[in-house]
C-alpha cells in the first residue's frame, strides 16, 4: 500500500508538472496570438484542429475505455469553442461568408 501511495505521489508531481508546462506554453500562444489578424488566427486553427480533434478523441477513448460516449467529446469540443471564444463572437470572414451563403450554423447562435 505504501509503495502504491507513492507511485501515485509521484504520478502526481509528473502531472503537476506538466500541466503547469502546458499552461506556461498557453500563456505565451495567447501572447503571440494577440498580434496576429483575427481571421489568419481563425485560419490557423482550422488547420490545426482535424488532428487535434483526431488526437483528443483517441485520448478519451483510452481514459473512458468501455464506457465512452460521443457526448463526452462532442461536450470537449464545445468547451474547446468556449475557451477559444469562438461561440460568442464569430470572426467577421466567418459572418460575411454565412451571409453570402445565405446560411445560419446553429453553434454559433448558442
Amino acid at each position: 500500500m505504501t509503495a502504491s501511495l507513492s507511485a501515485l505521489g509521484e504520478q502526481e508531481m509528473k502531472c503537476a508538472a506538466e500541466l503547469t508546462y502546458a499552461l506556461k506554453q498557453y500563456a505565451e500562444l495567447k501572447k503571440q496570438a494577440k498580434d496576429l489578424d483575427p481571421d489568419e488566427l481563425l485560419a490557423a486553427r482550422q488547420a490545426l484542429r482535424p488532428e487535434r480533434e483526431r488526437s483528443a478523441a483517441s485520448r478519451l477513448q483510452a481514459a473512458y475505455g468501455g464506457e465512452f460516449k460521443a457526448v463526452t467529446l462532442y461536450d470537449s469540443k464545445l468547451d474547446v469553442r468556449d475557451m477559444l471564444g469562438e461561440r460568442a463572437a464569430r470572426p467577421r470572414k466567418a459572418i460575411d461568408l454565412q451571409q453570402k451563403r445565405g446560411t445560419k450554423h446553429r453553434e454559433w447562435e448558442r
